[in-house]
């Protein structure tokens, strides 16, 4: 179950995902979905989508050049500053610098 809510989820990243209606995509209730994932994954539910979307942005960044506005537009965050904040959390650095360093790493290979 949990692997079809993943694959779910990942095929869904450009989308906003609510834990209740992914629960309601599988006929599930948003608790028992909540529980069932952090049972088997060992991070939460929106922590796990939130890990997505940040790989699926770091992809965006570099091989498609899109600015950092437009990939936090595509997927489903409220706002620029919002997905910089989220992205900070999760790299550790701003897309800007991640970005950058990303870049200095091509030119030095």
């Amino acid at each position: 179950m949990i692997s079809n809510v993943q694959k779910y989820i990942n095929s869904h990243i450009e989308d906003k995902l609510s834990l209740n209606d992914v629960a309601a995509v599988f006929g599930l209730s948003p608790n028992y979905l909540s529980a069932l994932f952090k049972k088997n994954c060992s991070i939460g539910f929106s922590e796990y989508i939130t890990q997505r979307k940040i790989s699926r942005a770091k992809t965006m960044l570099l091989e498609q050049n899109m600015k950092i506005y437009e990939a936090a537009d595509r997927l489903g965050f409220e706002s620029a500053f919002y997905f910089s904040k989220v992205f900070k959390k999760v790299e550790g650095i701003s897309p800007r610098e991640y970005i950058q360093a990303r870049t200095k790493e091509e030119e030095n290979s």
